[in-house]
């Protein structure tokens, strides 16, 4: 069994060529296949172009894989038009009639507080009622149900 086989194959290189520079958006930069150079094609070369400091050989870090030359595609959003929030207007609250909320009580009232929803949603005026009270009288039924109209009615 030979352990070479158990290595990783090294990372090809990207063939030497020009690409976007990382350092200067918008810009060109020579890789020689093993290294950046210092050509640059580009709206800011002037400016781009930058001291470098060179090591002695001696001196040069030890990488144990080859260096990929890195990409940077991150942009800064603009925006036309500053983020406003967004303002929501309350549900509307319409005035019921008055025998309206006399009849929900009523049947509150004589059905041992099972139609306590309906009752509240009518006296709070909610634009909502007859959801609540058919919510109420189909599933009101079940406890879950019962809750149901009851958080409609208090909304």
């Amino acid at each position: 069994m030979s352990f070479d086989s158990a290595l990783p194959a090294p990372a090809p290189t990207p063939a030497a060529g020009w690409y976007p520079d990382p350092h200067d958006i918008g810009g060109q930069r020579y890789w020689d296949g093993a290294a950046w150079t210092e050509h640059r094609t580009g709206p800011d070369v002037e400016a781009a172009v930058q001291p470098t400091l060179v090591l002695p050989s001696s001196q040069q870090p030890a990488y144990s894989q080859a260096v990929l030359p890195t990409y940077s595609t991150a942009v800064a959003p603009t925006y036309a038009q500053p983020v406003v929030p967004i303002r929501y207007a309350a549900l509307p609250v319409r005035r019921t009639s008055a025998i309206h909320v006399v009849i929900a009580w009523i049947f509150a009232v004589m059905s041992l507080l099972y139609f306590l929803p309906w009752a509240i949603a009518a006296s709070r005026g909610r634009p909502n009622t007859g959801g609540v009270f058919l919510v109420n009288l189909l599933v009101g039924w079940t406890l879950i149900g019962w809750i149901a109209a009851l958080v409609m009615a208090c909304q």
